[in-house]
């Protein structure tokens, strides 16, 4: 009996979402994964905070400076607590990009934006991370609703997104 207590713990331990590597925040695969096609990278310049995030491990709450660079290239520093990380955006598609923070590269793809580029929902097309920006600390209660929209059309489990205190 204490053997299959244990056993069945263990199992538990192991079914953790963000902790495995394998865990995407996508609940429905079938939906369609569509990036901002008309998604402008220069108009990201500026200062955002991040109001929400899929719970990955990374920083909530950090800040995020982009700055254009020549080129449509732009350069990004990701701010964390006490820690500043700085790299490159470059575009590799439409509303996607490839980051580049110190030696880790990965994509990211813009679902969406506003027309005012306020707020913009950035997600891993894995599934595996995600998050909001917004130029505020505040998400207002208008693209929270909007954020939660597109991430559920895009086969996100909405539920799981994590907001920021102030957010």
């Amino acid at each position: 009996m204490r053997r299959s207590a244990f056993l069945l713990l263990a199992l538990l331990a192991g079914c953790g979402g963000a902790e495995d590597p394998t865990y995407t925040f996508r609940d429905n695969p079938s939906a369609i994964l569509a990036s901002k096609a008309d998604f402008d990278p220069m108009r990201m310049a500026g200062l955002w905070h991040e109001v929400a995030r899929f719970p990955d491990g990374a920083c909530a709450g950090g800040r995020v400076l982009y700055a254009p660079s020549p080129g449509d290239t732009l350069v990004v520093q990701e701010t964390c607590g006490g820690t500043t990380r700085t790299g490159s955006v470059s575009p590799s598609g439409p509303g996607r990009q490839s980051v580049t923070l110190g030696q880790e590269t990965h994509e990211s793809w813009v679902l969406w934006a506003d027309t005012g580029y306020r707020t913009v929902v950035q997600v891993a097309p894995d599934g595996t991370a995600g998050r909001v920006l917004d130029r505020e600390l505040i998400l207002p209660a208008d693209r929270r609703k909007a954020v939660l929209e597109v991430l559920d059309f895009n086969g996100f489990n909405a539920s799981d997104l994590v907001f920021s205190p102030a957010g």
